[in-house]
């Protein structure tokens, strides 16, 4: 009976043993969960961080192109402003010429008479 008394302490205790052996597994694996969740859930977040900047990029790449065609826009108007203040002035100068080629006969007769 003694036998079988310390074969159930022995058997007790292997037990005892054996629960806090898969206490602690279990506890182990729930950390493991929880970090696992956690990093899921922080990939997640990079993700989402990674898909708005990929739409802020194309966004500032569309405006960046607005800006360059409206710039070419601009420069075209430039330009043509351009030749046309060079056409004007031109016309205004060959104006001025004219008047002043007709005038000048007059002004050498008053030069003269001094």
């Amino acid at each position: 009976m003694e036998e079988y008394l310390e074969n159930m302490k022995s058997l007790r205790s292997y037990m005892n043993d054996q629960e806090e052996d898969a206490a602690k597994r279990s506890a182990e694996e729930q950390q493991q969960r929880t970090a696992i969740d956690a990093h899921k859930a922080g990939i997640a977040l990079v993700r989402a961080q990674a898909k708005r900047a990929s739409e802020e990029a194309e966004q500032l790449t569309k405006a960046t192109a607005q800006v360059c065609v409206e710039m070419a826009e601009k420069q075209g108007r430039i330009a043509a402003m351009e030749v046309e203040c060079a056409t004007l002035k031109q016309e205004w100068l060959g104006s001025f010429k004219t008047k002043m080629t007709s005038r000048e006969p007059h002004i050498r007769r008053f030069s003269k008479q001094f």
